[in-house]
C-alpha cells in the first residue's frame, strides 16, 4: 500500500509540475503577444499615419513609420493601414529586403475580414486573430489596432496644431475610427524559442493545436 501511494504522489507531482510549465509559458507567450500590440498602439497614434488614414497625404513620411515598425520587430512580415471603408491604402512586404511596398492596383478591400469590423465595431478595441498556417507553413496571427482620433483634449490640440483640417471634418468625435493598422506576425522564431527550453535532464516542450497536432518541437 505505502508503495502505491508512493508512485501515486509522485505522479500527481510530476502531471502538477508539467502543467505548472505549461501555464507559465502560455502566460510568457500571451505576454508577448500583449508586447506587441502595445508597441503596435504607439505607432497607431502617430498624427502622420492618423493623416494618411484620413486625407491620404504624408504617405513617404507613413512608409517611413512602416519600415521602422518592423525593423523594431522583426517577427511581423506585412504591415497594412486601412481606411475608413476597410479597403487597404498602403502596404509593406517586411519579408524582402528592401521592404517591399504593395502595388496600389494590388491594394484590397478587407471590409468584410473579422480583423477590420472587429477594430470598428461600436467600441473600438485592439483584435488578435487565433492562429493559422500561411502557404509557406509558417504559423501566424493578424493583429489589428484601431486609428482613432484623440480622445483627450490634449491629444485633440496636439492633432489640430498639426493638421488643422481635423478640426472641420463633418461629424468626427473623440475615439472615432479613421482606419485600421494590420499586421502579420510571423510567431516561428518564438515557437522555435519556447521548445528549446529543456525541462530537467531529458524533458521538452511542444506546442499542439486544437486538433490535438503537434505544429511546434525541439526536433522539427
Amino acid at each position: 500500500f505505502w508503495y502505491f501511494s508512493f508512485r501515486q504522489n509522485l505522479k500527481e507531482e510530476i502531471f502538477k509540475r508539467q502543467k505548472n510549465i505549461a501555464e507559465e509559458t502560455m502566460h510568457n507567450l500571451e505576454e508577448l503577444i500583449r508586447e506587441k500590440l502595445r508597441f503596435l498602439i504607439v505607432y497607431s497614434e502617430l498624427s502622420d499615419i492618423l493623416i494618411f488614414s484620413e486625407f491620404g497625404e504624408k504617405k513617404e513620411d507613413v512608409l517611413t513609420q512602416l519600415r521602422r515598425i518592423s525593423l523594431q520587430d522583426k517577427d511581423l512580415t506585412e504591415i497594412s493601414i486601412l481606411n475608413r471603408k476597410g479597403k487597404e491604402i498602403i502596404k509593406i512586404d517586411a519579408r524582402q529586403e528592401p521592404f517591399y511596398e504593395v502595388p496600389e492596383e494590388e491594394l484590397a478591400d478587407r471590409s468584410k475580414e473579422v480583423k477590420f469590423f472587429t477594430p470598428t465595431y461600436r467600441i473600438p478595441k485592439e483584435y488578435q486573430s487565433e492562429l493559422y498556417f500561411s502557404n509557406d507553413g509558417k504559423p501566424k496571427i493578424t493583429l489589428a489596432i484601431p486609428l482613432t482620433f484623440p480622445k483627450t483634449p490634449r491629444e485633440l490640440e496636439r492633432l489640430t496644431k498639426t493638421e488643422p483640417r481635423f478640426i472641420t471634418v463633418v461629424g468626427i468625435k473623440p475615439e472615432e475610427v479613421l482606419g485600421v493598422l494590420t499586421v502579420e506576425v510571423n510567431l516561428e522564431r518564438i515557437f522555435q524559442e519556447i521548445t528549446k527550453k529543456e525541462i530537467g535532464r531529458e524533458g521538452y516542450l511542444y506546442l499542439v493545436d486544437a486538433d490535438h497536432k503537434i505544429f511546434a518541437h525541439p526536433d522539427e
